[in-house]
C-alpha cells in the first residue's frame, strides 16, 4: 500500500472525523503489573490499562488491539504469578493477538498453553519447534465496517519471532526458524485477502526497520520487545511505518489511520498517552492485580530465614546505642517510616510485596536480611545499614573495644541510592539535593 500525503500525519483529527482504523500496540511488560505507589508520578500498570483501553474503544470502535510479547521476566513464584497475571489481563481485555515473547517461551509455556486454550489468540508465524505450545496460527484477518464506504476494511496481521535474541535459547530448542523469510512467507499469503497488513515483529527497532526493509509488502510493522522506546512519530520506511513501545507498558500508544480512495493511506497520526494516575484503575484489572498480590504476600509470610549464625544486620536500635543524635535525625525522615507506608491501603499486601520490600527493608533478599514482619520485625524500613553496609561485626567490635570498620561506609555512594530511588519508580529524583535531606 502506497503513502500519499505523508506532511498530514500531525494534523489533528475533528471531533466528528473518526479514524476509519486505530492500532493500540504494545509489548514486553516484563513483570510490571501496577505502578510503584510511593511517588504520584509513576507511570502504568495493568489496571490504569484497561481505563484507557475502554476510553479508547468507546471513541473508537474500530480498535484492533495487538501485544507483541513478553509478560514474563523470569523464573520463581513472583515473576511467574506476574506472568500469568499478565496473561489473565489480555484474554479479559480482548486483546485480538498476541504474540508470545522469548521470555513467555522460556519461562512461561504452560500458561501460555493454558491461556490459549481459555480464548487468547496467540499469533507467530514461525514458533520454535520445541516451544510446546502446540497450534499457533500464523495469520489473522479483522474486518471493520466504514460509515460511507460500500465495503469494511479488512486488516491482515501476522506476527514473527526474531532470531538469537538470547543465545542459550537455541540450545533449549527455542530458537524461532528465520525471522525475515517466515514474515515474508505471512505477509503474501494476507496481502491477498488484505487492505492494510500489520507485521507484529517481537524484536529491537533496529531489526524491526531491517524487516520492514526486507518485507516491503507490509504496511506496518511494530516492534515489539522489551526495552524498545515509545516513538513518538511513526518512522517511514518505504512505503511502511514502523512504531515501538516496549517500555513495561507505561504509555499508551495507538496509530490512527485514514484510507483514501481505492484505499490509499492518506494521513495518520501516533498517539503516546502516560498511563499516570489521571487514569482511574480499572476494577475489573485491579482485582485480578490484587489477586495475584494476596497469593504472593501469603507465600512470603510463610517463609523462613535462611540459616544464618549470625545475620551481618544489627538493626537500627543497635546503631543507635552509640549514634544517637544520628539515629534522631533518621528517624525524622522518611525513610524510617518507608515499612509503615507499605502497610498503607491494599490491605497491607505491599509490605509482603518482594519488588517492594527490596526497597522498604533491610537486607530483603540476602543472607541474614530481612524475611517477614513476625521473624524480622528490627530490620523494617529503610535503616542505617540500607546506607551504610551491614553493621553487626562493627557493633561486636565497638562493645569489646576493638578498632573495626568492616562493612561500614561513612560516606553514602551513589549507587546506594540510585538502586531504590531508580527513574521509574523516583522520577525527579536529584542524588544531592536528597542526601541533603538526610545527611546526619
Amino acid at each position: 500500500m502506497a503513502i500519499s500525503l505523508l506532511t498530514a500525519a500531525c494534523i489533528p483529527a475533528r471531533a466528528e472525523d473518526a479514524p476509519d482504523l486505530t492500532v493500540e500496540y504494545v509489548s514486553g511488560f516484563a513483570g510490571y503489573v501496577e505502578p510503584c505507589r510511593c511517588n504520584s508520578g509513576v507511570l502504568g500498570g495493568l489496571p490504569r490499562r484497561f481505563t484507557y483501553l475502554k476510553q479508547l474503544r468507546a471513541e473508537r470502535p474500530n480498535t484492533l488491539c495487538l501485544f507483541g510479547g513478553d509478560v514474563y521476566t523470569g523464573p520463581g513464584l513472583e515473576a511467574q504469578l506476574k506472568g500469568e497475571t499478565s496473561l489473565s489481563f489480555l484474554r479479559m481485555a480482548h486483546y485480538d493477538a498476541v504474540l508470545p515473547g522469548d521470555a513467555d517461551l522460556r519461562y512461561g509455556a504452560k500458561a501460555l498453553r493454558s491461556a490459549a486454550a481459555s480464548g487468547l489468540p496467540l499469533l507467530c508465524a514461525n514458533p520454535p519447534a520445541k516451544a510446546g505450545l502446540g497450534a499457533v496460527a500464523a495469520t489473522a484477518t479483522y474486518q471493520f465496517g466504514v460509515p460511507g464506504r460500500p465495503r469494511p476494511v479488512r486488516v491482515g496481521v501476522t506476527a514473527v519471532l526474531g532470531n538469537g535474541l538470547v543465545p542459550s535459547d537455541a540450545a533449549l530448542g527455542l530458537e524461532p526458524t528465520d525471522a525475515t523469510q517466515a514474515a515474508k512467507r505471512a505477509v503474501a499469503q494476507i496481502r491477498r485477502q488484505a487492505d492494510y497488513v500489520i507485521l507484529l515483529a517481537h524484536m529491537d527497532l533496529p531489526d524491526a526497520l531491517r524487516l520492514a526493509d526486507a518485507v516491503p509488502a507490509a504496511d506496518l510493522v511494530i516492534a515489539a520487545h522489551v526495552g524498545s522506546l515509545v516513538t513518538q512519530e511513526p518512522i517511514v520506511r518505504g512505503n511502511a511505518l514502523v512504531v515501538a513501545n516496549g517500555d513495561r507498558g507505561r504509555y499508551g500508544t495507538h496509530l490512527d489511520i485514514w484510507f483514501g480512495p481505492g484505499m490509499r493511506l492518506v494521513r495518520f497520526r501516533n498517539v503516546a498517552v502516560p498511563l499516570d494516575s489521571s487514569l482511574r484503575d480499572d476494577p475489573e484489572a485491579a482485582a485480578i492485580v490484587l489477586a495475584m498480590k494476596r497469593k504472593l504476600a501469603a507465600a512470603v509470610e510463610a517463609m523462613s530465614p535462611r540459616a544464618t549464625d549470625p545475620s551481618p544486620f544489627a538493626g537500627a536500635a543497635e546503631c543507635a546505642g552509640c549514634h544517637e543524635p544520628q539515629a534522631k535525625q533518621w528517624s525524622r525522615t522518611p525513610h524510617a517510616s518507608a515499612f509503615a507506608l507499605l502497610q498503607r491501603g491494599q490491605e497491607g499486601l505491599d509490605a509482603s510485596q518482594p519488588e517492594c520490600l527490596l526497597c522498604h527493608t533491610v537486607g530483603f533478599g540476602a543472607q541474614g536480611g530481612y524475611v517477614n514482619k513476625a521473624r524480622t520485625p528490627q530490620l523494617r524500613g529503610v535503616q542505617c545499614e540500607s546506607c551504610h553496609g551491614p553493621g553487626r561485626a562493627h557493633v561486636q567490635a565497638a562493645r569489646a573495644g576493638r578498632p573495626h570498620t568492616g562493612d561500614i561506609a561513612r560516606a553514602v555512594p551513589r549507587t546506594a541510592c540510585v538502586k531504590c530511588h531508580t527513574a521509574e519508580k523516583s522520577p525527579g529524583f536529584n542524588y544531592e539535593r536528597s542526601l541533603a535531606s538526610v545527611r546526619h
